[in-house]
C-alpha cells in the first residue's frame, strides 16, 4: 500500500479509536439492540430513513445471504443486518471499533456477525466470498485504484454492493461539514466527500454498472 495511504490510516485509526472509547469505553449498555430491533424494522422509522435510501429494496431479502459491511464502526448496522438473517462479516480500521463489533455481537447473541481490523484496499477475504456488501460514508476514505478491483474480486458473480456516501458538489453542505458543529458530529479528517466523477471512476476499477441517486436533506 503507498505509503501517503498508510499515514492516512494511521491518523484515521486513531481518530475513531478516539471516538469509540468516548462513547462507548464506560457504557456498553448502549451496545445493546432492542427486541424488535433489526435492519429493516430500523430502515423504516423516520429518523434514519433518509440515511438509507432504497437499501431495503435494493438488498431484497437478505437472510442467508453473506453480506460484508465496509467500516463497521461501533457495529450498529452490522448487527441491525445480523439480526434480520444476513451472515454478516465486517471490517474497520479501527482496531478498537471491531473490539466494539465484537462486543455487541455478543451481547446480543449474534454468532452470524463477524468482525475484523482491514482496510478496503487489501481485503483480507478469498475471491468471491460475499452476495452483498455495504458501506456508509467509507467509499471516499478508500484509493478506488486499489480498492474498487478488490470490492470486484470478493463479490460472487451477480453480487451486488450498496454505498450511501456524502457528496462534494454542494458548496453550502461543503461549508456546514468544514466549519459548523452540530450534534453527533464527527471530527473531519484528511477525507473528502465524492464527486460525480468519483463516483463513476469506482464503477470504471469496478469494470460493472453503477447507478447513483441523490437524496436531498431539504
Amino acid at each position: 500500500m503507498p505509503k501517503a495511504t498508510n499515514q492516512y490510516y494511521e491518523d484515521e485509526k486513531a481518530k475513531w479509536d478516539s471516538l469509540v472509547d468516548a462513547h462507548y469505553a464506560q457504557h456498553p449498555e448502549k451496545l445493546l439492540l432492542r427486541p424488535e430491533q433489526d435492519f429493516y424494522s430500523y430502515v423504516r422509522t423516520d429518523k434514519v430513513a433518509s440515511a438509507y435510501p432504497g437499501t431495503k429494496d435494493f438488498f431484497g431479502d437478505i437472510r442467508g445471504k453473506r453480506l460484508l459491511e465496509y467500516g463497521c464502526g461501533s457495529g450498529m448496522t452490522a448487527s441491525l443486518l445480523a439480526k434480520a438473517g444476513a451472515d454478516v462479516t465486517a471490517f474497520d480500521i479501527s482496531e478498537k471499533s471491531v473490539a466494539t463489533t465484537q462486543l455487541r455481537a455478543q451481547l446480543n447473541n449474534l454468532p452470524n456477525l463477524h468482525a475484523q481490523v482491514g482496510v478496503g484496499e487489501e481485503l483480507p477475504f478469498p475471491d468471491a466470498s460475499f452476495d452483498l456488501a455495504f458501506g456508509r460514508a467509507v467509499l471516499h476514505h478508500l484509493d478506488v485504484d486499489l480498492a474498487g478491483p478488490e470490492l470486484l474480486r470478493v463479490l460472487k458473480p451477480g453480487g451486488k454492493a450498496l454505498f450511501i456516501e456524502p457528496l462534494g458538489m454542494n458548496p453550502v453542505l461543503t461549508y456546514v461539514r468544514n466549519h459548523v458543529p452540530y450534534p453527533d458530529k464527527n471530527p473531519v479528517g484528511d477525507d473528502r466527500p465524492l464527486t460525480y466523477a468519483e463516483i463513476n471512476k469506482w464503477g470504471a476499477a469496478t469494470a460493472t454498472s453503477i447507478t447513483t441517486k441523490s437524496i436531498s436533506l431539504a
